[in-house]
């Protein structure tokens, strides 16, 4: 019998050639802008990072179908909350409107923080800072972002603004530790702070270009992928719980999605110090600002009351967080505590169908910014008002 002729199309010839060419797109595609492959305007705004600031310096974000982290990682299309969302950021990489940058005019606060303040899943007009400085007729500048900004950023930035005295703002998100007195003193984003404006290399101007080539666009297509295909063989045990993320139902029937570890931090017993808060005031004196705590709390701390099967266990970080702010009061360090507000207000919400945070993100939504803007108002106000601390 003759022999059969052999294909081209083996195994040992196909292997190589897949592999070439998912090794081209692999290239090719990193040429292309990350932001292009961003599913909200954060990723969009961290993409060729600063040297001065945790975003990209001067950037405009635009992701027509955005939506929350939580869905990100989830990998569940069914629970996406799509919205518009827009972004921008300063010549110098936070997020703030472009003419911010020049100092020209008086600023009232600083506000530092980190995803909260710098208000992921937000339009410019609606983040914290934008809705203070509204009700305040003054610039608050956002010095908000992850990492978290340091005493020599905040020195820095008071005096690139002209801020010789006012207030700054810190928000303190409750799902992690008071920040340690050896963080607010670590080394800021600028390197020379004192200077008026950033001197720098060429390898340093290129940094950030070579951090987003290394980024594999591709392989960002692919980890979404899986998440969801994951999602879709696993069916509705995902809407359980999982190792990331937890989607919970409200008492209305409808779901929304937490960290899994928003909902284990609830019944951990925590003691929360004010030490580090007390010594960046003090800190802060010397430069003629104020210090004023902004005490944010998650959101599965928010909506607990809320969820159609209510924890076993009673919550045991609201203690924590009250014995905090009692004891920020007790040393003179203003403070707001967002965390009964916040909770009135979603209930309010939820009586007309609304939500006051993302149902699909970790992060609020504006009107909980604007609820956030309308408590801190009257306090910078007084702040300013009052004399320093002897």
């Amino acid at each position: 019998m003759a022999d059969l002729p052999l294909t081209r199309w083996t195994i040992g010839a196909v292997a190589p050639l897949l592999l070439l060419l998912f090794a081209a797109a692999d290239v090719l595609t990193r040429l292309v802008p990350l932001e292009a492959f961003a599913f909200r305007t954060w990723e969009g705004l961290v993409a060729n990072g600063s040297a001065t600031g945790p975003f990209g310096a001067s950037r405009r974000v635009r992701v027509r179908d955005a939506y929350g982290d939580l869905a990100g990682l989830s990998g569940v299309r069914s629970l996406r909350e799509p919205h518009d969302e827009q972004a921008s950021t300063d010549a110098w990489g936070f997020r703030n409107p472009p003419e911010f940058s020049d100092g020209a005019a008086p600023v009232a606060a600083l506000m530092v923080g980190d995803s909260f303040g710098a208000g992921a899943g937000s339009n410019d007009d609606q983040t914290v800072p934008a809705q203070l400085g509204r009700l305040l007729g003054q610039r608050v500048y956002n010095l908000s972002g992850l990492p978290i900004a340091t005493l020599s950023d905040v020195r820095w930035a008071a005096r690139r603004l002209k801020l010789e005295e006012g207030i700054v703002i810190y928000e303190y998100l409750t799902r992690g530790p008071p920040p340690a007195q050896m963080t607010l003193e670590a080394p800021g984003f600028l390197k020379a702070p004192g200077q008026a404006s950033p001197v720098l290399g060429l390898s340093q101007r290129l940094a950030p270009r070579v951090v987003d080539l290394r980024t594999s666009r591709v392989g960002v297509v692919a980890s979404r992928a899986r998440a969801q295909l994951t999602a879709w063989l696993a069916g509705p045990a995902v809407h359980d719980s999982g190792s990331e993320v937890a989607t919970l139902q409200l008492s209305n029937g409808r779901p929304m999605l937490f960290l899994q570890t928003e909902v284990n931090l609830a019944r951990a017993p925590r003691t929360l110090s004010p030490d580090s808060f007390i010594w960046l005031a003090h800190q802060l004196e010397a430069d003629h600002l104020k210090l004023l705590v902004l005490i944010v709390p998650d959101k599965y701390e928010v909506y607990a009351p809320l969820l159609k099967e209510p924890p076993a266990l009673p919550l045991t970080s609201a203690p924590g967080v009250e014995g905090l702010a009692a004891a920020l009061d007790a040393a003179r360090v203003p403070v707001v505590d967002l965390t009964a507000p916040l909770q009135a207000a979603a209930a309010r919400a939820f009586q007309h169908g609304e939500l006051i945070y993302w149902s699909d993100d970790t992060h609020w939504n504006a009107t909980a910014m604007q609820l956030a803007a309308e408590a801190l108002a009257p306090q910078v106000q007084a702040l300013r008002a009052s004399p320093a601390r002897p």
